[in-house]
């Protein structure tokens, strides 16, 4: 999934503000832009006594260093006195353009990180016992509930209460509530995301669509047997080319089973592992019994992401789709002038024209599960915790604009209403640092239409946006009629120019739904990178063919067991 997330990061970084869709830009905050080529808006008082300087340390090299280089640029400009060093340890992605089909495209090569990651994580490790180490670490890779485990990171939560100038109603406080680890903050979220579904409003039958009206959550598990009587009949006659139950190959279906079920095989407080009790070996087979059965695409290369407009995506359907935060706008953002950007993999994103919106992704256990793009501990080691903590809170404040929360939703709640208004405007910040990207600013998009043109397929002015429901009917997953959502967004709060009427029937509808499935997540997968790593290469080997799901899960339950007691 960090793979995933990277790719909407350089989508961001690949096109122009003007050009970028849902989730591809930075937060919004009433002043100004913090990131380049953007004003940096006044933050609060600096806080008596704060000086010095510290270093904020992380693995991934696109989403953080620009984002957070120009944050402490900001932070240090109304701070006199501090510095912020910013470290990070990833090779860039290499970005290159290429003709396909006459036309002109992106492609990023991420390429295999696992052995960098392992070197970065066995560097702080190194450092952090030793009694060093950066003053702030980005917990992107790094396993935090180690270190926590071991005190080697601190509980914000004293830092938390003892700040005058910190509101936890500032915050989504069910978001924070999941982030803890034992009952404790030793992680500070900056921003989130997290699954949900959609299905073809077209492909199933009124038993399904009855199911689905419920709002979820769903799980993969259930949407599959939800599915299956509208799988079998609108394929009964479409043997050449039957339409797959979900639009993703079995691999990355295998992992998001994983991910529900990820307790259920390892159990980090305990320190245990259980690969060889049967439900894992289960699982693996049943996955490949999906592909067999048509429900699943079969396992395709990963390094290789491809960048293209909305309008030239592969138009195949599929039952259900399984997506990110991130695309969420999608279902409302249809104003015409806008080009969504999508990243796709081998395959494509598909069609949704008749898309509608199912629910929350579930885990096995009916938790929603919540997962940050950025999140911030400060080191026990650290000489200037005072200022390590300063600067985290401007980072998840509202008063920080830079790009940093390109990559998810701010956990901040006026940061986000300005995140989604801005969003919709297409007036969020860009970074564009890398060789043959558009700089910063608002550059228009080769093949985008010019200012006030409409976009070839949409919808003439005033007529209903595509995916919007007739009037008076309300989107499936969507909050019941007439009930408020739990915070009044933008009251007075309309910086960086006006919604017009068009872009706030988007809003009011997006943060609807947004603010609903927001509140309803619960709970956070505690993963480690290093295990995640792996169970990715041996189960690789398994769709490969290379080795049984017996074998892989020996394999697991002897390398993580030794893993988790070192």
């Amino acid at each position: 999934m960090k793979k995933l997330m990277c790719c909407f990061c350089l989508v961001a970084l690949a096109a122009s503000a003007a050009a970028c869709g849902p989730g591809a830009g930075g937060t919004g905050a009433s002043g100004g832009a913090g990131a380049s080529g953007g004003a940096v808006t006044a933050a609060p008082p600096a806080e008596e006594g704060v000086s010095g300087s510290i270093t904020v340390s992380c693995f991934d090299t696109v989403t953080y260093k620009d984002a957070l280089e120009s944050a402490a640029q900001a932070f240090e400009a109304v701070h006199p006195g501090t510095d912020i060093a910013v470290e990070t340890f990833s090779a860039m992605p290499e970005i290159k353009t290429r003709e396909e089909e006459g036309r002109r495209m992106a492609v990023i090569q991420v390429g295999d990180q696992t052995q960098e990651r392992a070197d970065y994580i066995n560097s702080v490790n190194t450092a952090l016992m030793s009694g060093e180490g950066a003053d702030i670490l980005a917990m992107d890779v790094l396993p935090y509930y180690k270190y926590a485990d071991k005190d080697q990171i601190l509980d914000l939560s004293e830092f938390m209460e003892s700040d005058p100038s910190f509101n936890a109603a500032d915050y989504r406080t069910n978001i924070l509530d999941a982030a803890k680890y034992k009952g404790k903050q030793y992680i500070f979220p900056v921003n989130y995301t997290f699954n949900y579904f959609a299905y073809d409003t077209t492909l199933l039958n009124e038993a399904a669509r009855q199911r689905l009206d419920t709002g979820g959550p769903f799980t993969h598990s259930g949407l599959l047997e939800i599915g299956l009587d509208s799988f079998n009949s609108v394929n009964a006659e479409n043997t050449e080319n039957p339409i797959k139950m979900f639009g993703m190959t079995d691999n990355v279906f295998f992992q998001r089973l994983l991910r529900e079920n990820y307790e259920t095989f390892i159990n980090l407080d305990e320190k245990t592992a259980d690969f060889t009790g049967g439900a894992f070996v289960e699982m693996l087979e049943s996955v490949k019994s999906y592909t067999a059965q048509g429900y699943l695409g079969q396992t395709q290369s990963q390094e290789e992401i491809f960048v293209t407009d909305s309008m030239e995506i592969r138009q195949e359907r599929f039952f259900f789709k399984a997506l990110e935060a991130a695309q969420l706008l999608q279902f409302f953002n249809n104003i015409p002038g806008r080009m969504n950007m999508v990243v796709t993999r081998a395959g494509g994103a598909g069609n949704t024209d008749d898309d509608a919106l199912a629910g929350l992704a579930a885990d096995a256990d009916g938790g929603a599960a919540v997962s940050f793009p950025q999140a911030y501990s400060i080191n026990a080691n650290s000489k200037n915790k005072e200022l390590a903590w300063e600067f985290i809170e401007y980072l998840a404040s509202d008063a920080s604009v830079s790009s940093l929360s390109m990559m998810g939703l701010p956990v901040n709640n006026n940061a986000l209403f300005e995140y989604a208004k801005r969003n919709i405007m297409g007036t969020l910040p860009v970074d564009a640092q890398f060789e043959g990207a558009p700089q910063s600013g608002r550059q228009q998009l080769q093949g985008e239409p010019p200012q006030g043109q409409q976009l070839q397929g949409e919808p003439p002015q005033g007529q209903q946006l595509q995916g919007e429901p007739p009037q008076g009917q309300q989107l499936q997953g969507e909050p019941p009629q007439g009930q408020q959502t739990q915070r009044e967004p933008l009251q007075g709060q309309q910086a960086q120019g006006e919604l017009d009427a068009e872009q706030q029937a988007v809003y009011d509808k997006y943060i609807a739904v947004l603010e609903h499935y927001s509140d309803g997540l619960n709970k956070v997968h505690v993963a480690d990178a290093s295990i995640a790593a792996l169970i990715d290469a041996e189960v690789t080997n398994f769709f490969s063919g290379q080795k049984t799901a017996s074998e892989v899960a020996d394999t697991l339950q002897n390398r993580i067991s030794l893993y988790l007691n070192e």
